[in-house]
């Protein structure tokens, strides 16, 4: 049985990851309620969580007729999702705020080219304008 600890994110984010290791062994239709008891997630708990990643648009549904057994197949960006959950803390952290790590890079840029800069200016001051007296 699932954590009753565990978020709503992190369940998720384990279903998504196993309903891909899944997706890569089988190669065909997900049982939405199978992937959910592999984790021990509920059969209600597993089809909400597999009708968040069919809205996030990670997986596809299967056009079934038989809807208390629904199915579903991963899709591109579902893999492509799924390979950043493995990424480190920072780099996930880096893809989400794409535009402030910009920003961030561009600041630090900016202040070590005016350092080095001032450097510069400094030694070359040095170089050709000898201290007065020598």
């Amino acid at each position: 049985m699932a954590d009753s600890t565990e978020s709503l994110q992190d369940r998720y984010e384990r279903y998504a990851m196993h309903a891909e290791e899944l997706s890569q062994k089988e190669k065909t239709w997900l049982d939405v309620d199978k992937v959910g008891a592999d984790l021990g997630i509920s059969q209600l708990e597993s089809r909400k969580v597999a009708d968040l990643l069919i809205d996030a648009g990670w997986v596809t549904p299967h056009p079934s007729e038989f809807p208390e057994s629904p199915k579903i197949r991963m899709t591109k960006t579902g893999f492509d999702e799924v390979a950043k959950l493995c990424w480190p803390w920072h780099r996930r952290w880096i893809d989400k705020n794409r535009a402030l790590f910009g920003w961030i890079v561009g600041i630090l840029t900016g202040v070590a080219g005016a350092v080095v800069g001032a450097l510069l200016i400094e030694y070359f001051k040095r170089l050709f304008w000898p201290a007065p007296g020598n």
